[in-house]
């Protein structure tokens, strides 16, 4: 008589899990200011089959540009004084001061 017996046992497939790529890079933000939205993906490389392990997410997005969209201007330096009009009996003359950020929104710009 024989003294081992072999039968076949544990024939299913085994798990097979699921397999991402990694991040992109995140978009562009919708909004330059008031806030907007980004996003990134990740690519599925293998689908989950026979009970493994299902995906995660494959989409994220996060807020961004969330500052208000009203800002004042911003005035830089003045300049030096320009030559003047007459070079007697009462000329003018003029300097600026060049304008570094305009407002934006209800900004205001600054009193003269």
């Amino acid at each position: 008589p024989p003294l081992t017996l072999k039968d076949t046992c544990n024939t299913q497939p085994c798990p097979i899990d699921c397999a991402l790529g990694d991040w992109e890079g995140w978009s562009g933000c919708s909004a330059q200011c008031g806030g907007g939205v980004r996003e990134r993906t990740r690519r599925v490389i293998r689908q989950p089959q026979y009970d493994g392990a299902p995906c995660e997410d494959t989409e994220e997005t996060e807020s961004c540009n969330a500052q208000s969209c009203n800002a004042d201007c911003e005035l830089g330096e003045w300049e030096d004084w320009e030559g003047c009009t007459q070079a007697c009996l009462g000329g003018t003359q003029r300097r600026l001061r060049p304008v570094q950020r305009p407002s934006t929104g209800t900004g205001s710009y600054p009193e003269p």
